[in-house]
């Protein structure tokens, strides 16, 4: 749903399902460099803290140079202040939120 919505108004989208997938693809050549990662603080094989330890490690360019938020029904009590992110984003959210975030963040 959030792919059509961002497509709909004219932001490119990049989909993985779950950190692993999103790893694979950034370490693809022809994947261009994100201008804001989104991802969910829980997915299946791999959650969001997990993939945002195996980005800063794999791709610390990507992880020091682009915004990420986190998105999470706890809270930002629930984000770990170690993540090192830009935000979090609380579901459930405001579609309006998202566009405006990816907005103001990407280049």
């Amino acid at each position: 749903m959030l792919q059509e919505f961002f497509m709909s108004e004219g932001h490119p989208v990049l989909l993985a399902n779950n950190g692993q997938e999103a790893l694979e693809l950034l370490a693809t050549e022809s994947t261009p460099r994100p201008g804001v990662i989104l991802t969910d603080y829980s997915m299946p094989v791999m959650n969001g803290p997990e993939f945002l330890v195996e980005l800063e490690r794999q791709h610390p360019k990507i992880f020091a140079q682009t915004p990420i938020f986190i998105m999470t029904a706890g809270g930002d009590a629930h984000v770990s202040a170690s993540l090192k992110i830009t935000g979090f984003v609380k579901k459930p959210f405001d579609l309006d939120e998202l566009v405006s975030i990816s907005e103001r963040y990407r280049d």
